[in-house]
């Protein structure tokens, strides 16, 4: 009487092995009953072909695939939460998903030391204080450790800060306009500030009106449009641009209203003066 397979095919045993079972194939992972429980067919080579995971969709290879899967962090049986944000951790052994979350959870209730405290605020540019407060270096109110003014006397000086620069700005502007007309003066001849039909070109006299610009765009169009409200004056208007750098529109515009063009590259030198 034939003896069928001990793996539970059903087939007629064909093999004995050592271990006193009999089995329809050479290898008992070869029986077809082994197969259909997952093991990989030899004959395949799959054993080592990589298959992507049903959880968190990375790839391992047939053999390892059981492992991850029930250790994987995706599984439903496996998912942990972080007490901080809520998101999944993805190493089973950790309580935090991430450094951060872990030291703002653990440092809720962290009282520094004095030496502690002194270190921060070293670290950070001041001189070590732990006080929380000092006096304000012009009056005697408190103010915090890392300022050297209080609000008040601080809204004090930048109010003092801003007038000083507008008076230096002004001062500096005087000075390149008187530099800027002795030159003209030597070729146009003496000249003056004049209000001409609501504008104020930067130079005037009996016989020519002068204006200039260092901004090749804006300060060109500026031009014009004060040029336009003194078309109908008689004298020589020049506005002088830097470099002659003038687009064919403004140029055509220029020339439209009776004005030469000049280059005010030359000058520019008297700004740093």
């Amino acid at each position: 009487m034939n003896e069928l397979c001990d793996y539970g095919c059903g087939q007629i045993a064909l093999y004995h092995f050592n271990n006193g079972k009999q089995c329809c194939s050479k290898n008992h992972k070869q029986c077809p009953s082994l197969r259909k429980v997952g093991m990989p067919d030899p004959k395949l080579n799959i054993a080592h072909k990589k298959i992507e995971c049903k959880y968190c969709k990375r790839m391992f290879s047939y053999s390892m695939m059981g492992r991850h899967e029930n250790s994987c962090y995706l599984n439903p049986t496996n998912i942990k939460l972080c007490p901080v944000c809520e998101g999944i951790i993805k190493k089973g052994e950790n309580k935090f998903c991430s450094s951060s979350c872990s030291a703002i959870f653990n440092n809720k209730t962290r009282k520094h030391t004095i030496k502690t405290r002194q270190k921060i605020s070293k670290s950070l540019g001041g001189t070590g204080s732990i006080t929380g407060t000092r006096k304000c270096n012009d009056c005697d109110n408190k103010t915090p450790t890392n300022r050297k003014y209080c609000n008040d006397c601080l809204r004090l000086r930048k109010i003092d800060y801003g007038k000083n620069i507008i008076d230096n700005a002004s001062l500096a502007f005087s000075h390149y306009e008187e530099s800027l007309s002795k030159i003209l003066e030597v070729e146009y001849g003496p000249l003056r500030k004049e209000k001409i039909n609501k504008v104020y070109p930067d130079f005037c006299n009996d016989k020519y009106i002068i204006d200039f610009t260092f901004d090749a765009t804006k300060g060109t169009s500026d031009l014009i449009n004060r040029f336009k409200e003194i078309k109908d004056d008689e004298r020589i208007k020049i506005a002088f641009i830097p470099n002659l750098n003038v687009g064919v529109d403004r140029r055509n515009k220029l020339l439209n209203l009776n004005v030469k063009i000049e280059d005010s590259s030359k000058y520019k030198c008297l700004l740093n003066s």
